[in-house]
């Protein structure tokens, strides 16, 4: 769903060099689904990895195991940021409470100081989802794809989230209603 949202926002994205940036856990992995998709439509993509391999979990883990098998570039290397055209934020999700990493604030400013186009799945990494608070500091994106639900912190007016699109993620609608009471 990212990467459609993506493409629709780029023009020539075939000549770009796309740089998923995530994190170890479910964000993170959402980012792995993302440039997996990019990279079977043959789009340049490196992922850059946040955390170390071991740490990523679950569902997480299963997608990161799927983009290896894909011989997918993975690297470490932050300063692979600042050579991207478009920046995935895929870091930090809506389950971060309190001071976020050094690693993960980090890998934010050189985003931030990028002059890459970013789209932030969820939200943009560095906020937390229900407040709006941000933890430290915060990924500025040009698009927002948030998953099934906008969420509590877009009610407040940050420039962060740059446009904001919420995709349909297959969730049934009754249990969308019964989560919104």
């Amino acid at each position: 769903i990212c990467a459609e949202k993506l493409k629709g926002y780029i023009k020539d994205i075939e000549r770009k060099k796309i740089v998923a940036v995530c994190g170890a856990g479910n964000n993170g992995g959402d980012g792995f689904v993302c440039a997996r998709y990019l990279i079977n439509e043959g789009l340049n993509v490196k992922t850059i990895l946040i955390r170390d391999e071991k740490d990523i979990k679950g569902d997480a883990k299963i997608n990161f195991e799927i983009l290896k098998k894909l011989n997918a570039v993975i690297s470490k290397n932050q300063q692979d940021i600042l050579e991207a055209d478009i920046i995935i934020d895929a870091i930090l999700g809506t389950g971060i409470r309190g001071e976020i990493s050094a690693k993960a604030s980090g890998a934010i400013q050189k985003i931030n100081l990028s002059k890459s186009f970013v789209l932030s799945i969820d939200i943009p990494s560095g906020i937390d989802s229900d407040s709006g608070d941000i933890l430290g500091s915060a990924v500025l994106a040009n698009l927002t794809v948030a998953l099934a639900l906008p969420k509590l912190a877009f009610k407040k007016p940050l420039a962060n989230f740059g446009k904001v699109e919420i995709a349909d993620i297959g969730i049934p609608r009754q249990a969308i209603e019964i989560i919104k009471r």
